[in-house]
């Protein structure tokens, strides 16, 4: 359920980034995704996901993107993603 969703977030944002102008060069959006709190397979969103650059330095991504989890009342996980813009 949450790779789908991940997935389909980060292709959203991209898509909206390069449908502004396609008459400046191509700039490819450099993305952090930081999901210390929370196990994320970071392997799958990166190998899925090829249209944006994934960096280890979140002073250097034009997106920070923080994963966080948290357990429901009925066995459940609860998953938030939030869009830091750094840039």
């Amino acid at each position: 359920m949450r790779k789908p969703f991940l997935l389909l977030t980060l292709l959203f944002i991209t898509f909206l980034i390069k449908a502004q102008n396609n008459n400046q060069p191509v700039h490819r959006l450099k993305v952090f995704i930081d999901c210390s709190n929370t196990w994320c397979d970071q392997t799958f969103i990166k190998t899925e996901i090829n249209i944006v650059d994934f960096l280890l330095d979140n002073q250097a991504a034009d997106l920070h993107i923080l994963i966080t989890e948290q357990e429901t009342g009925g066995g459940g996980s609860q998953f938030q993603l939030i869009f830091f813009w750094t840039k």
